[in-house]
């Protein structure tokens, strides 16, 4: 990989491993008609989503999804290199999600060492769109966060 794609991150970690989804990490999110299932404020809006398997800082796990025209969807993420001291080595990805034909592509240059990364990734955060828009049809009014899911789980735990 050249330098010139990658750069450190001084809390930079590595995917949580196994089988993992993605969960909403943001709020006062709604769904809203449209493609595009997240709205707040009576508005399409932009998103972090984060693995499902802790509630954490995620740091470079992050990912941010914003609606584009139509069916399209881009999202920014951060792809784990290597370990680098304390933290990692990250290169930033841009990759496209189209609703419609349910295709995901990722849209700048990716380092081949992290290309299967990048596209697992792509594949969790399509799963994780077509599962928001079907829970919107079926009548739920607002999506799941990551802080409901911890809460309700130290509350069970007590």
């Amino acid at each position: 990989m050249s330098s010139a794609e990658t750069y450190f991150d001084p809390y930079g970690q590595s995917p949580p491993p196994g089988e993992w989804n993605y969960i909403l990490d943001d709020f006062s999110v709604h769904y809203g008609p449209g493609w595009w299932p997240f709205y707040r404020d009576g508005r399409p809006c932009g998103i972090r989503v984060s693995p499902d398997t802790d509630y954490r800082a995620w740091r470079n796990e992050y990912v941010t999804l914003r609606p584009g025209t139509d069916a399209g969807v881009t999202a920014k993420a951060t792809l784990h290199c290597r370990p680098q001291g304390l933290g990692a080595i990250v290169v930033d990805v841009r990759i496209h999600i189209d609703l419609r034909a349910r295709t995901t592509r990722i849209v700048t240059g990716c380092p081949d060492e992290v290309r299967e990364q990048a596209e697992t990734k792509a594949t969790r955060l399509l799963a994780f769109l077509v599962a928001h828009r079907r829970a919107r049809r079926q009548g739920e009014p607002e999506p799941v966060t990551a802080h409901q899911v911890w809460t309700a789980r130290d509350v069970t735990s007590r």
